[in-house]
């Protein structure tokens, strides 16, 4: 299995374009795209992530991964001038077991969260 990724930056008369995606042979985890026009003091985009500790663990020589998933997908703003960002979108994520980070997260137990953005 490999676990690829890609960034591209282009200038043309509309701006500059921006991507970055990391993937695996059957999947793509995380894709961000974003665009910065010439008339705009804006960069803005999108972001889509769709990850679980399966898509990682043949990437983490023999370290043990909890299980996890992330799933969501929205849009974002940044100002370069002030460097404030605006997120929109979904977010869903989950783990449990913790303790493949730092056994003192035990105490944590299962993790689970929903958010609005």
């Amino acid at each position: 299995m490999k676990l690829a990724t890609e960034f591209s930056a282009a200038r043309a008369a509309s701006g500059e374009d921006y991507t970055l995606t990391l993937a695996t042979d059957t999947k793509q985890l995380i894709a961000v795209s974003a665009n910065f026009p010439p008339t705009a003091r804006q960069l803005a985009g999108t972001w889509k992530l769709d990850v679980r500790d399966a898509d990682l663990a043949p990437f983490t020589l023999g370290r043990a991964l909890p299980p996890f998933t992330a799933d969501g997908e929205g849009k974002f703003e940044v100002d370069p001038a002030t460097i404030e960002i605006h997120a929109t979108g979904k977010l869903a994520a989950a783990a449990e077991n913790l303790t493949a980070i730092r056994p003192t997260l035990t105490a944590l137990g299962a993790l689970k969260f929903n958010a609005g953005l």
